[in-house]
């Protein structure tokens, strides 16, 4: 486990304009929307957990938005069950091990540890409250 405070940051592209240059170039993901059981538990979980603003909230949908712009709807579910999609949605981060620790700290549980990856990353697998498919990506482990 991690000790003392994490200083590790969630990496954003710091040349990219989502709402002026790279739009007119072509199509920019601006927001996903996930259909949740439970708007105040999930609200949290992307807030506190992965450090996500919130934007926007009513009594069926709240608008978080990750550090690097893009936003995360999350919308009531129509119905008492929610079937999330078998997508996964990676979260670019500095360091996966890092950010593992910390989550777990937070009471993430994972379904799978750090791994270095033949494509060349590093990975961690996790699930929201309402079991979408999350993950950690990043570089490859240090070599010791």
């Amino acid at each position: 486990m991690a000790t003392g405070k994490c200083k590790s940051k969630i990496l954003s592209p710091s040349n990219v304009d989502i709402h002026g240059d790279m739009a007119r170039r072509g199509p920019v993901l601006s927001l996903m929307l996930f259909y949740v059981k439970d708007l105040k538990r999930s609200k949290d979980f992307y807030v506190r957990n992965l450090g996500f603003k919130k934007m926007y909230g009513d009594a069926d949908y709240v608008s978080v938005k990750a550090p690097n712009g893009v936003s995360l709807g999350l919308h009531k579910a129509p119905g008492k069950n929610v079937k999330p999609s078998n997508s996964e949605y990676y979260f670019r981060v500095d360091d996966v091990d890092v950010w593992y620790d910390r989550l777990r700290d937070k009471g993430v549980r994972f379904s799978q540890r750090p791994k270095d990856q033949p494509w060349g990353d590093r990975t961690a697998h996790f699930k929201d409250p309402d079991g979408y498919q999350l993950a950690l990506q990043g570089p490859l482990a240090a070599k010791k």
